[in-house]
This record gives C-alpha cells, structure tokens and sequence, in this order.
C-alpha cells in the first residue's frame, strides 16, 4: 500500500458527501496548536462532518481555513 500525498486527500468518512478543497493540509494536532481547540474536539469534529477533513490511515487532516471558518461561525 502506497503514501498518499496530503495535498490529493481522497474522501474521508468525516466529510459525509463534501469534498475537502484542494490545498495544504495540516494535521488536526497541528489546527489545535493553531486554534487552542483540543485535538480531541477537532477529531470529534472531523467525525461528525462539522469540519472538512480527511482520515488517511489512523490520523486526521484539514485545512487551517476550515477550523477558522468553524470557530467564526461559532461565534455568530
């Protein structure tokens, strides 16, 4: 089984029909350091289809925009 390269995510469970925009993605620990979301939230997240995100293999990706997208819309 080949490495997948982050920037051509396939579809991930998490994503429930969305396709995530094409672009850098970072993992869901590094959106936490970046956000101050726990990991664990922003998996609970990706799971659920709150945020885009990409399961390749057993760790989670997205896009940094996608989180903040999230919070903003959070705050309204």
């Amino acid at each position: 089984m080949g490495k997948r390269n982050k920037e051509e995510p396939t579809q991930g469970s998490g994503n429930h029909g969305r396709r995530l925009k094409p672009g850098p993605l970072i993992s869901l620990k590094e959106a936490a350091l970046h956000t101050g979301l726990s990991h664990s939230h922003l998996r609970l997240l990706a799971r659920t289809g709150r945020i885009q995100a990409v399961r390749m293999g057993r760790d989670w990706f997205t896009r940094l925009d996608e989180v903040v997208r999230y919070i903003a819309s959070r705050r309204k």
